[in-house]
């Protein structure tokens, strides 16, 4: 369940059970608010001069649930050159008489 919760980008249920599960989501929370872009390598150190005892494999895996994500944004954007693109939009008019006939008048316009 957790798998499938994580892959949808939502929180777990509980946080990880261990030994420093009380101390330690504090000072990660905290320091990642101040911090967001800090590395798990990093915050490894920091935890372990604080006496967090395990693998950094571990903390690493651990790190996914306390680290903030970022929102998905729900359009493309494009990062294109100067003039490497162009748009143009079409405009319909209605109809001009040509003698006996009736023709539609369209214009365009380049951006």
């Amino acid at each position: 369940m957790d798998r499938v919760l994580s892959q949808a980008g939502l929180p777990k249920l509980s946080g990880p059970i261990g030994p420093h599960s009380l101390t330690l989501p504090a000072f990660v929370r905290a320091t990642l608010e101040q911090y967001p872009r800090l590395t798990a390598s990093r915050l490894y150190a920091m935890v372990r001069s604080r006496g967090y005892p395990g693998g950094e494999d571990h903390f690493r895996h651990l790190m996914l649930h306390y680290r903030p994500r970022a929102q998905p944004e729900a359009y493309l954007r494009l990062k294109t050159l100067p003039g490497s693109r162009g748009q143009i939009d079409w405009g319909h008019f209605g109809k001009y008489r040509i003698g006996r006939g009736r023709a539609p008048l369209m214009a365009s316009s380049w951006c």
